[in-house]
């Protein structure tokens, strides 16, 4: 092709297999690449929706712009890949260079171009495409009703968008769905999509299998309605790295509807993000391994657990920030994802160490299990929670009441209390009490000897008690605070356990 050359077209165009363009740097106008007409651009490969004998048959009686599609024609299912059914293949080894490609719209209102379209294709290699105005610069394969052409090692480097389409936008850069083995490595997008639009996102996929997206950078994605850099949706054995996305509502995002796309042997990773946008990793999937990332300028969260499917993900940087959607309390999201900094974590403390009273004031103590009470001695224990506690949720102890006929702890209203509580000020006021996050009593009862007590958030939102919270006091001030009341003789204090996040 003339690298000074500008061609028009109003129609597809299809590539045939074997095919090397070299461009040059010419540029491609489509006018009107609409749905109704098969979306324009240059198509590689056929199927349903974009079918080359509908097409040749339009251009040889001279109907063209027409619909494209051929109900006859049966593209392979989805999750059935092209690279493990050839029967389906429609062109393969095609490569095209240095290409720009521009859609062009005679009215204000038109939209919905494809610059390059691979339909069941394969071995195909994109290098250094520039795209003006379409709704998807790359389309691989597709997902809608009867239209789900697969395709199988189709590659694009160093793809700009210079605009994207500002009517609306699928995925400015582009789409893989119902695929195997393709990759977007290199892309950009030079200026933003039209905020509030519909969709709006950057790159997305759809039932694939051991895909790549690498090395994007958008400097102002648009807060369209999904403003989404990469959507990773139902798919499996994928890496989305080198991402770098700006004015966003997420950079990164994960989502299923296929449970075949939940499982641990599928994992997903997801390394060196960084952007700037509402949430930087947002997980609506199950079993993603995240790296790294790295929020900058302002954003609302680093993490976003953003519904009750973001379960088994591995997290393996601590996030600046969390938020949290779905229905779930958050305490099941830190049990049900390993996040660094946040790991679940187990305090026990022998009752003997906390013991606020005068030994004394015992009957018997020793170095393991076993503070013996005295009769009419009242008892407090007291533990300062360490400041790398950052959360807890459950606060239990061990405990035996008497039964004695003579030192009976039913009759006599034997008590104990556990609390977790937080200094409300520091102002010098002694007759403040503290704030008890979570506390239980148990009375003793007739009868019964050995017995615990438990303390926990439970069901009330958030399900547990983050230790840097100031609501009701202040922080690094928690303590967790044991009293037994109207003892008798040996009535014991255990072992205490204090379950939270470190």
């Amino acid at each position: 092709m003339d690298s000074r050359a500008t061609y028009y077209v109003d129609y597809l165009n299809f590539v045939p297999s074997n095919v090397t363009i070299y461009a040059c740097g010419a540029t491609i106008k489509h006018i009107n690449p609409r749905s109704i007409y098969g979306r324009g651009g240059l198509v590689v490969g056929s199927s349903y929706e974009w079918n080359y004998e509908t097409v040749k048959a339009a251009y040889t009686s001279g109907s063209y712009p027409a619909s494209t599609s051929n109900p006859a024609f049966k593209d392979p299912v989805l999750q059935q890949y092209l690279e493990f059914n050839p029967s389906f293949v429609q062109a393969e080894n095609v490569h095209i260079h240095d290409l720009r490609m521009e859609a062009v719209f005679t009215d204000s209102t038109y939209w919905g171009g494809y610059a390059l379209n691979f339909a069941n294709a394969r071995h195909c290699r994109v290098h250094n495409l520039r795209a003006k105005g379409w709704t998807q610069a790359l389309n691989v394969g597709s997902d809608t009703n009867l239209s789900t052409p697969s395709c199988f090692d189709v590659r694009a480097y160093n793809t700009i968008v210079e605009e994207p389409d500002l009517v609306r936008t699928y995925y400015s850069i582009g789409f893989i769905s119902n695929s195997t083995e393709c990759e977007f490595d290199g892309w950009a997008q030079m200026k933003p999509m039209t905020d509030g639009t519909q969709n709006g996102s950057a790159v997305a996929t759809n039932v694939v299998d051991r895909c790549y997206i690498r090395d994007g950078h958008v400097p102002n994605l648009g807060k369209t309605v999904s403003s989404e850099g990469v959507l990773l949706n139902n798919a499996t054995n994928c890496v989305v790295e080198g991402i770098d996305i700006r004015n966003c509502t997420s950079v990164v995002s994960t989502f299923y509807t296929l449970n075949a796309f939940s499982t641990e042997s599928g994992r997903n990773t997801i390394r060196n993000i960084t952007g700037e946008g509402t949430y930087i990793i947002s997980l609506r999937a199950k079993n993603a391994v995240v790296e790294s990332f790295n929020g900058v300028g302002s954003f609302t969260a680093e993490l976003m657990l953003a519904n009750n499917n973001a379960s088994g993900n591995i997290v393996n940087k601590e996030p600046v920030s969390f938020s949290f959607g779905g229905t779930n309390l958050q305490s099941w999201f830190l049990a049900n994802n390993k996040i660094k900094g946040w790991k679940r974590t187990y305090k026990y403390i022998r009752p003997a160490t906390i013991l606020l009273n005068d030994k004394s004031d015992t009957i018997s103590w020793d170095y393991n299990k076993k503070v013996a009470t005295k009769s009419g001695v009242d008892l407090d224990f007291l533990w300062e929670v360490p400041s790398n506690f950052k959360a807890i949720d459950d606060v239990r102890c061990f405990m035996r009441f008497n039964t004695s006929i003579d030192n009976n702890a039913a009759n006599a209203g034997s008590s104990v209390k556990i609390s977790l509580i937080q200094m409300r000020s520091f102002d010098g006021n002694i007759n403040t009490n503290p704030y008890p996050a979570i506390e239980n009593t148990r009375i003793a009862t007739s009868g019964i000897e050995d017995t615990d007590l438990v303390a926990q958030v439970g069901s009330n939102p958030p399900g547990l008690i983050y230790m840097n919270n100031t609501d009701n006091g202040l922080e690094n001030s928690w303590y967790i605070s044991l009293k037994m009341t109207k003892n008798v003789a040996n009535n014991y204090m255990k072992e205490t356990r204090i379950a939270g996040y470190m």
